[in-house]
């Protein structure tokens, strides 16, 4: 059981489901049953998890993104606008804001639709090298 393991790190958790990752691995594990999906691996560690306010549907990123849906399966997004997310947001029933990487040249707020893997860029982010007060999105 992977959530045993002493090098699981816990990366979202609600009444239903945990997501987590040893090391580059990430996993979904549902309570009740105990079953474990593994999500697939990353470059580094995933950094942010995301699952949906009625349990249909999970976001796990980092490096890359990849997407669980309920009855529709396993995700994986190659979009190199949507690389090293830094934390997701539900915004809607199946939308998730993203931050990306706020000290990278590629920062910016994107809108990613679950259901049509649509994506929008909301807007850029700009940090003065040495500012390191909240970003507020």
């Amino acid at each position: 059981m992977v959530i045993k393991n002493l090098n699981f790190r816990k990366l979202e958790e609600n009444e239903e489901f945990i997501i987590g990752h040893i090391f580059e691995d990430a996993y979904l594990i549902e309570k009740k049953t105990k079953k474990e999906l593994y999500l697939g691996d990353f470059y580094g560690d995933p950094t942010c998890a995301l699952i949906s306010s009625d349990n249909s549907w999970c976001l796990v990123a980092g490096e890359g993104l990849v997407c669980w849906r309920r009855h529709h399966g396993i995700m994986h997004i190659k979009d190199d606008e949507l690389k090293w997310i830094h934390e997701m947001k539900q915004i809607g029933p199946y939308d998730a804001d993203f931050l990306i990487d706020p000290f990278s040249e590629k920062a910016a707020i994107w809108r990613f639709n679950i259901m049509s893997s649509a994506k929008q860029k909301l807007k850029d982010i700009q940090i003065t090298p040495g500012d390191f007060t909240e970003i507020i999105w």
